[in-house]
């Protein structure tokens, strides 16, 4: 398909999402990056795409190829030198010293690389599967003591209404659940 019949039917209101399965890519992304890649620009006002690279516009380009990159024209932002990045190792390497402020510095990008692996590490491997309800029915039936406990009054009533949502009929096991979950993670 050619960018000048895209833009067309994408006129005659038909949506990007059914062109490309058309098309045959990615339904969420595929066309809109290619299109970007082409150097269009969508302009949500308008909702419509806007030619925004330089030179000629590309109306014959076939979406339906691997599209090449085209360049688009200064924008308003503040302008950055290009940065090459390299994992090695899972460091970040970068060839020049001055970033955008916006983006993350290599030192910051390690540390939340960091802060991701230490979560994997502490959180557990397999989430439980089970239903709340098959997990009532699995309650150990041993003796029972009984403890007063209070409660918040908004808490309270949010577990009234979970409870009833839910068709729960008894607190106290789904308390006794809430606890062994409470333990269980922080033991």
């Amino acid at each position: 398909m050619l960018v000048k019949e895209l833009l067309q039917r994408l006129e005659n209101g038909e949506t990007l999402r059914a062109l490309a399965l058309e098309v045959g890519v990615n339904p969420s992304t595929g066309l809109q990056r290619k299109m970007k890649r082409l150097g269009y620009v969508y302009d949500r006002s308008t909702a419509k795409w806007n030619w925004g690279g330089e030179g000629a516009e590309p109306l014959d380009a076939d979406l339906s190829t691997e599209v090449a990159t085209t360049r688009r024209q200064p924008s308003d932002k503040k302008k950055v030198k290009k940065t090459t990045t390299k994992v090695v190792h899972d460091e970040i390497r970068t060839t020049n010293d001055r970033q955008q402020v916006d983006n993350l510095t290599a030192d910051e990008l390690v540390a939340i690389r960091e802060l991701i692996r230490s979560h994997q590490e502490s959180a557990p491997a397999v989430a439980d599967s089970r239903t709340l309800h098959d997990r009532i029915k699995e309650i150990n039936r041993e003796e029972k003591i009984r403890r007063n406990v209070f409660l918040n009054k908004t808490i309270s009533d949010r577990l009234d209404e979970f409870c009833d949502r839910e068709r729960v009929n008894s607190k106290s096991e789904l308390i006794e659940i809430a606890l062994q979950d409470l333990i269980d993670r922080y033991s």
